[in-house]
């Protein structure tokens, strides 16, 4: 189930045996984590909930059989998954989970599916995935938690603050009560505000810099690239970013190439929608034979370091004017 289906569940007061929570989305995990452990009543709390950091089986079935005090259920977090020996050991219990016991398995991160305790709760359809939220999600909790900070935002402004920040929910949910501050208890947050509050993440402001390449505005992208570099991001990072970038849109030309529209190659490209859409509109622009050298040119800034040839400034700039200017690139067919 996804997030959505598992705060209905909580909310519904239907939680019941074991569930593994994991998946990138950490801050609406949290979310989730907190609300299944708000069910416990607050008297008898440190009763009857247990965290686990490391995992022992025995000792983690014996809390699962202990009574709950003064309460319906006992909460036990686990923050770690079982694997060989020790997973068939707890697959074999679990169907004899006790009715007081919800048993939680909380894993930072995307948990390994080849393990078979992972295998067992999608089988058992009790995994609760936590994804990057998409751009429209990501726009609807803006205007939800703006609502929580006494303030307003409006729809173009909560667009503007995803565009700039991509739909990690810490990072818009911090930016958010800065510029709820910023306009003050009842007001609203405007566009205005959020330009010139919100710094742009480092994705946005590259992906800003090779839109204006890619528009022929060579003047605004050289500026973008002073920015970054003045503000003290690496050269190499950047380089190494705009590799990666460019052998999605490799992959991306190929599946255009074979005939797919732009929502067929967004969906297979996969990762999130406004980098699978940049890397398409992107990839239009080239050959794949284009795109074969940038890769080469980008993942030889390093090196070109390293020899001596060029500093890494000189290095990214010299891959980006012979890759990314009209004049060098042509047109692709």
């Amino acid at each position: 189930m996804n997030h959505k289906e598992f705060f209905s569940v909580i909310k519904n007061r239907a939680l019941s045996g074991s569930y593994l929570l994991h998946g990138k989305e950490e801050f609406v995990k949290d979310a989730a984590l907190k609300a299944v452990l708000s069910t416990v009543d607050d008297t008898a709390y440190d009763l009857n909930v247990q965290f686990f950091d490391d995992f022992n089986t025995s000792e983690l079935i014996d809390n699962c059989e202990a009574l709950p005090f003064f309460a319906e259920k006992r909460v036990i977090v686990c923050k770690c998954l079982p694997k060989s020996d020790s997973a068939k050991q707890l697959i074999a219990y679990l169907p004899s989970l006790p009715d007081t016991t919800l048993l939680i398995f909380f894993i930072r991160g995307k948990a390994d599916e080849k393990l078979e305790i992972v295998k067992y709760f999608k089988k058992q359809e009790k995994t609760v995935i936590f994804d990057e939220l998409s751009e429209k999600e990501a726009v609807q909790f803006v205007a939800s938690s703006a609502k929580k900070l006494d303030a307003t935002i409006s729809p173009v402004a909560a667009s503007r603050l995803v565009s700039l920040l991509g739909t990690d929910i810490s990072a818009l949910n911090n930016e958010l009560a800065k510029l709820a501050d910023y306009v003050g208890l009842g007001n609203e947050i405007t566009p205005e505000a959020v330009s010139k509050i919100v710094t742009p993440n480092i994705e946005y402001r590259i992906f800003d810099m090779l839109d204006s390449f890619f528009a022929g505005k060579t003047t605004e992208g050289l500026r973008a690239l002073t920015a970054l570099v003045n503000d003290g991001e690496s050269a190499i990072g950047i380089a190494s970013f705009i590799e990666g970038r460019i052998k999605v849109m490799l992959s991306a030309r190929k599946l255009i190439d074979s005939g797919l529209n732009r929502n067929k190659v967004v969906a297979l490209l996969g990762g999130h929608p406004f980098a699978a859409q940049k890397a398409h509109d992107y990839a239009k622009q080239f050959s794949a034979k284009q795109l074969i050298q940038a890769v080469c040119d980008f993942a030889d800034v390093p090196h070109l370091k390293i020899s001596g040839t060029l500093d890494d400034k000189e290095a990214l700039l010299f891959a980006i004017l012979k890759n990314f200017t009209p004049a060098q690139r042509g047109s692709a067919p």
